[in-house]
């Protein structure tokens, strides 16, 4: 078991709150067909993927998915091949730490 995976199974049991991953910008808010195609997006990852539906509210995936909108905030609408790594490289570098 890595370090993290021990620290998260003895942790008290109580999760962060997203505001702790997500810092809002005030006044901006999702339109109603925005939020709609996130919704669509996430079950399909769920689902297609093979993931628990838990994984939408994980701390680590809503930290991935604040930095991919940072991202996009900062070069535009960018292709995800573009800045995403492949499998083997996310593996390498999970077994190095």
């Amino acid at each position: 078991m890595t370090d993290r995976t021990k620290s998260c199974a003895t942790a008290s049991g109580s999760q962060p709150s997203i505001a702790a991953f997500v810092k809002r910008v005030p006044g901006k808010n999702l339109a109603g067909g925005d939020k709609v195609a996130v919704k669509n997006a996430e079950a399909r990852l769920v689902v297609e993927a093979g993931l628990s539906f838990a994984v939408v509210e994980n701390p680590a995936f809503l930290a991935f998915a604040q930095q991919m909108i940072s991202i996009g905030s900062k070069y535009g609408n960018v292709s995800p091949e573009e800045v995403l790594y492949g499998r083997q490289t996310v593996r390498d570098t999970f077994l190095r730490k």
